[in-house]
């Protein structure tokens, strides 16, 4: 039975051409050979320059392949059979047509394609300046378990039972924690009034009990730390503004150690990762002169709403259901 490339095959593989350009350039034509490029790495012997597959006058080497599959992550290229090295093969040339088709009828011209071009191309200059920063540090046995003895409330079963209001700014996460300082019953009415968190507003802003590990870092950070009946300052967190208040916590016991040590230090490592890159990107800022105007941010972002048909109520993603 003869085999097709499916759509969703050739999508995947224009992805992985997009992420990964490879290395050995345009197909060679038959009538023309150029010299074959060994894949870095790969010694092919008398593989190498052999043909793989044939369209028209050009030619899909053994070096064209293999410097592609030096492009897949290695987790999945283990795992490739005979069948999905064939089919890796035909979406590869058969992508190659799908373009060649699409830029005689103009469509390599599109202004939509130049622009996403152009943002790939800029996410990965920064990908490629990142790198240096973002390697791992060592963190040694004794810092770990300082830090573990430091935090034992961190390392426990401890779960919590909390409330929240999610606002879109930081000045509305003001106010209402100004509002809800001021006449704590009114939690539950102005969460149902204000936040964005539609599940858990309808609640009363009640999320329930739950443990670390549930919620966004930065407002568990703040959420197991808070005293119980006490109305947090801000937290921003990917979502928005959080204004929290812990209703009762009941403690649990500390995590041993060798549990959880190799948490905390991937936890350490990325904390130092994260603080090099913040130092970068402050340094540029700096000597950018940066600024910012959070009106015109928010002017904008208004006029863009006003464009959109209105959200589905429902509740946001990663954070508990009430129960």
């Amino acid at each position: 039975m003869k085999r097709r490339s499916s759509p969703i095959a050739l999508l995947a593989w224009a992805a992985l051409l997009a992420g990964c350009p490879s290395s050995s350039g345009p197909p060679r034509t038959a009538s023309a050979p150029a010299a074959p490029q060994a894949s870095p790495g790969v010694d092919l012997g008398s593989l190498s320059g052999k043909m793989v597959a044939r369209y028209g006058s050009e030619t899909y080497t053994a070096d064209d392949f293999a410097a592609d599959l030096l492009h897949v992550p290695e987790r999945n290229r283990v795992r490739m059979t005979p069948d999905s090295r064939r089919d890796f093969v035909v979406n590869r040339v058969v992508s190659e047509l799908v373009v060649r088709d699409a830029q005689a009828k103009g469509l390599a011209d599109d202004p939509e394609i130049e622009r996403q071009v152009a943002e790939l191309r800029r996410r990965l200059i920064v990908q490629k300046m990142l790198h240096d920063l973002q390697q791992m540090p060592v963190v040694d046995d004794d810092t770990v378990r300082r830090f573990w003895a430091e935090h034992p409330e961190r390392f426990s079963a401890t779960t919590i039972h909390a409330r929240h209001v999610l606002l879109g700014s930081e000045a509305e996460a003001k106010a209402v924690r100004d509002q809800l300082r001021a006449e704590p019953a009114t939690f539950p009415r102005i969460a149902q009034e204000k936040s964005t968190d539609a599940a858990s507003a309808r609640q009363g802003g009640d999320l329930g009990w739950f443990g670390r590990g549930r919620m966004v870092p930065e407002f568990e950070e703040v959420a197991f730390t808070l005293p119980a009946g006490k109305v947090s300052d801000p937290v921003k967190s990917p979502y928005g503004w959080h204004v929290i208040r812990v209703e009762e916590v009941k403690q649990g016991e500390p995590d041993p150690f060798d549990q959880v040590k190799e948490q905390i230090r991937l936890m350490l490592r990325n904390q130092t990762v994260q603080a090099r890159v913040d130092a970068y990107h402050d340094q540029l800022k700096e000597a950018a002169s940066f600024a910012i105007d959070e009106q015109a941010i928010e002017e904008v972002g208004k006029a863009i709403a006003a464009t959109s048909p209105p959200a589905a109520p429902e509740g946001l993603h990663g954070m508990p259901a009430p129960h």
